[in-house]
């Protein structure tokens, strides 16, 4: 899941440079439903991290998905001029930019961003003409119609030859900032993105090629 947030990151703020930090096991003991054994995890269900993006922004990463307790969701940009909040994925929540004593959400936010608010015909299909549609609709019918819009894309740029919105190096740099954030984490250091996509870099890596090396033969 943290490939998703990572794209995420690197779709609003440019490309991820360097990162600290580390994956950690949040729940050390898994108890199954049927009431068997507790299963001990040996794979981190957990990221922390830092990071720095190519145009010096700072983001501050954390994935806790597991453990008891309620979990808590939370992803904003600050800036100068204010602060976007971003609703969690797939749902029919707004976002919401605060500036000074201004808040924008909804139609106001649209107006606000103007001209350059550019949306597909699949996404106008599914959200309407100013994409704030869709309020109050199943989260299976949320779901769906974002599926829809990012089917679309593919197909669109399959047939025009065009790239997708996103593409595979995209889909690459993604992994490659979760993995850096890993490799950090066992070499005790700073570790840039670009050490991870060259190969430079890959002791956390060894294990896991080493394990699938084994189960080929």
């Amino acid at each position: 899941m943290a490939i998703h947030y990572a794209d995420i990151i690197e779709y609003l703020l440019g490309p991820v440079e360097r990162v600290w930090g580390r994956g950690i096991i949040a729940e050390p003991l898994r108890y199954p439903p049927d009431g068997s054994d507790a299963i001990v995890p040996d794979g981190e269900d957990s990221i922390i991290a830092s990071m720095r993006t190519r145009s010096d922004v700072d983001v501050q990463l954390a994935y806790l998905p597991s453990g008891p307790g309620t979990h808590f969701s939370e992803r904003t940009v600050h800036g100068t001029a204010g602060s976007m909040s971003i609703p969690p994925d797939r749902t029919d929540g707004d976002v919401v930019v605060t500036l000074g004593d201004r808040v924008l959400s909804g139609p106001e936010l649209v107006e606000a961003v103007g001209d350059h608010l550019r949306l597909s015909e699949a996404t106008v299909a599914v959200l309407g003409a100013d994409g704030t549609g869709g309020k109050g609709a199943s989260w299976s019918v949320v779901d769906s119609g974002y599926l829809a819009v990012e089917i679309d894309d593919f197909a669109d740029a399959v047939l025009s030859g065009r790239p997708p919105e996103v593409d595979g190096m995209g889909g690459i740099r993604a992994l490659a900032v979760v993995l850096a954030i890993l490799e950090s984490g066992v070499s005790g250091r700073e570790v840039t993105v670009d050490e991870v996509l060259d190969g430079t870099l890959h002791a956390y890596q060894d294990s896991i090629d080493a394990t699938l090396a084994a189960s080929s033969r």
